[in-house]
């Protein structure tokens, strides 16, 4: 039967009119997302009752996706570990089953790229991977070569598929990722955002760190053209005004990273980036100079948040084009006074002659963690529509550190004064980044531009 070309314009019209119409009508894609700290955990947590616990993991369970810092090795010594030097520092290894139980708490969004994923080596990252995939947690951040440790890692939810880009500037020195190359296999590691440090000094004071160097080596250098940067016993100095210390983070590992960024988001419906940071500006709560433009730089690039983790302590927030960067969000679960077992180095190091953990806990946690500012933090709960934040909710988290070593460390939803605490040091923090937050109820709301 042969249909009239008028018809035939008119049909199509309409369905297609009818077809614009169903999409204008159709809900909007709504995904959530809520995010944590570091995770030392040594402790399993299935089996407490605590009602703020609980109601803390419900936020994740009912979310789409959460995410939290991975700062653990899961596996029963699957490798060796690595050495620390220093007292104070340590290996963190735990149960794989306690994997399971971040799972059931509902993390399942981790990364692995951070100064405790090399604890025990390349055997104990690739095992941890291999534990997390295991418990039902996508990982990034890691992996056994370069092009793996930098690659998304991604999760099919039930509103959309969200993935996740996860980095360290923060390290154990050769726990980064190396590429392949001809013959060689790659390293495995953690996806390295190197950075280093600059010390700007006056015109002055560099040339005679110049002629310094000359004379310490015998004149090598001298009379050559002054080169922007000195190298000198492992530090750089740069000219500036007035002496300055900053942080720069390496450009091609920004490009690189941002690459990763853009795969993402030509991949997912929702990107989330992280970084593990313990470098800082003036003080502990302000970041170094570089994670900013980083952190803008992976937004451009597609992210829809950001996360910063490291400092053990809370940062500020920024909406930089109405997407979210959290510069840290502090601690999560803060175990590590349960940890089973720490290497001989590391007591020798402290000068302990026993083999007992507490005995290490007791001489280092009053003089590095006893704060109230390392055992509180901030859970953001964001939703988004279309991939546009449209509410984010920043629930405070209490590690009780009132509690004993037994119980300390582990999250609940923060009540009172506390909560009150909490939420007003996260809007100072905040307002150099001109982020308000709303305060009702012990809950955050931040006021989203636009």
């Amino acid at each position: 039967m042969r249909v009239s070309r008028r018809r035939f314009v008119t049909g199509a019209a309409t369905a297609a009119a009818a077809l614009a119409t169903r999409r204008l009508l159709a809900a909007p894609m709504r995904l959530t997302l809520a995010a944590a700290g570091d995770c030392i955990i040594t402790r399993r947590v299935r089996q407490i009752d605590d009602p703020d616990f609980l109601a803390l993991a419900r936020i994740f369970q009912q979310s789409d996706a959460g995410f939290a810092n991975c700062e653990m090795t899961f596996h029963h010594y699957a490798g060796y570990p690595s050495p620390t030097g220093a007292c104070g520092d340590l290996n963190l290894i735990a149960d794989p089953q306690i994997a399971r139980d971040l799972a059931w708490a509902g993390i399942n969004l981790m990364t692995v790229a951070n100064n405790h994923g090399g604890d025990y080596g390349a055997g104990g990252l690739l095992a941890t991977i291999d534990q997390l995939h295991e418990s039902g947690i996508t990982s990034a951040g890691g992996g056994a070569n370069l092009a793996q440790a930098r690659a998304p890692g991604y999760r099919s939810t039930a509103h959309g598929r969200v993935a996740l880009v996860g980095c360290a500037s923060t390290m154990r020195v050769g726990t980064e990722a190396s590429p392949s190359h001809a013959e060689i296999p790659g390293r495995p590691g953690v996806n390295p955002l190197r950075v280093k440090t600059v010390y700007g000094v006056p015109p002055e004071r560099l040339a005679a760190l110049r002629d310094t160097q000359a004379e310490l080596t015998g004149g090598r250098g001298r009379g050559a053209p002054a080169t922007r940067d000195l190298e000198f016993f492992g530090a750089t100095f740069r000219e500036a005004p007035k002496a300055v210390v900053t942080v720069e983070a390496e450009p091609s590992d920004i490009s690189a990273i941002t690459a990763e960024v853009a795969r993402a988001r030509a991949e997912a419906d929702i990107v989330v980036v992280t970084i593990h940071s313990h470098e800082n500006g003036s003080t502990r709560a302000e970041p170094a100079a570089f994670l900013p433009p980083f952190a803008r730089a992976c937004i451009d690039a597609g992210a829809h948040a950001f996360f910063g983790h490291g400092p053990h302590v809370l940062r500020g927030i920024e909406l930089y084009k109405g997407r979210p960067i959290f510069y840290s969000l502090g601690n999560f679960y803060f175990q590590a006074e349960t940890i089973q077992q720490i290497p001989e180095e590391i007591y020798r190091n402290c000068q302990i002659t026993s083999t007992a953990p507490s005995d290490f806990f007791k001489k280092v946690m009053g003089r590095m963690f006893e704060d109230d500012v390392f055992w509180e933090a901030i859970a953001p709960h964001l939703l988004f529509e279309d991939g546009r934040l449209v509410e984010a909710t920043i629930y405070p988290v209490d590690l009780k550190r009132g509690d004993p070593p037994t119980r300390r460390g582990t999250p609940t939803l923060a009540r009172g004064a506390v909560a009150d605490r909490i939420l007003k040091r996260q809007a100072e923090l905040s307002q150099p980044f001109s982020t308000t937050m709303v305060v009702d109820k012990g809950v955050g709301t931040l006021r989203l531009n636009g």
